[in-house]
């Protein structure tokens, strides 16, 4: 049985070719028959302009500096400029559930007011949240096996680095998604 032409706009990935109403433009697979694409560097994907916090930074600051940038995610880094670690929008929702534990806690303790949960809440910063041991990788690793090393650990961000290990750059699920749609003609670069 044959199989529904895909609704316009929405591409169909049988045997890498796609098909788009109303002039039904293809792209082959001969196109990426040299296999050179599988070899392009992360350095061609990755942000450049890369939003990194210290380990001390308060997690309210956290939560405005990722509302304020739009981003769900930054790496931590050390007084080098080096990642540490990674926080995301999960670390700051599981932190929350450990607070709602620990506010619970401080409810039953606190006999009218001497137990200021706000402070407490105050006091957490990136270090008490983060994902420490980072995964790190150069700017020249080509992007399908960055993209293994990121489904892999689970990671959603993967921080590039110089040969110094410096922050030089940062990938994202999203950009390796892109990047893929791109090289299938799926959408414009």
């Amino acid at each position: 049985m044959a199989s529904a032409p895909a609704p316009v706009g929405v591409p169909n990935f049988d045997g890498f070719s796609i098909r788009r109403s109303p002039r039904r433009a293809r792209v082959s697979s001969d196109r990426f028959s040299d296999g050179s694409w599988l070899q392009t560097p992360v350095c061609e994907i990755m942000t450049r302009k890369v939003i990194a916090v210290s380990p001390q930074l308060r997690i309210e600051q956290l939560i405005l500096l990722l509302i304020h940038e739009n981003v769900s995610g930054v790496p931590v880094v050390d007084g080098e400029g080096r990642p540490i670690g990674i926080v995301s929008k999960t670390d700051l929702v599981a932190d929350d559930y450990d607070w709602a534990e620990l506010r619970e806690e401080a409810r039953r303790l606190d006999d009218g007011g001497a137990l200021p949960v706000h402070w407490l809440a105050a006091s957490s910063t990136v270090a008490d949240i983060m994902t420490s041991g980072v995964l790190t990788a150069p700017s020249t690793l080509p992007i399908p096996i960055a993209a293994g090393l990121m489904a892999e650990s689970h990671t959603h961000r993967l921080p590039i680095v110089n040969d110094g290990g410096d922050l030089v750059g940062i990938v994202s699920s999203l950009d390796v998604a892109r990047w893929v749609s791109a090289r299938m003609g799926a959408v414009a670069r």
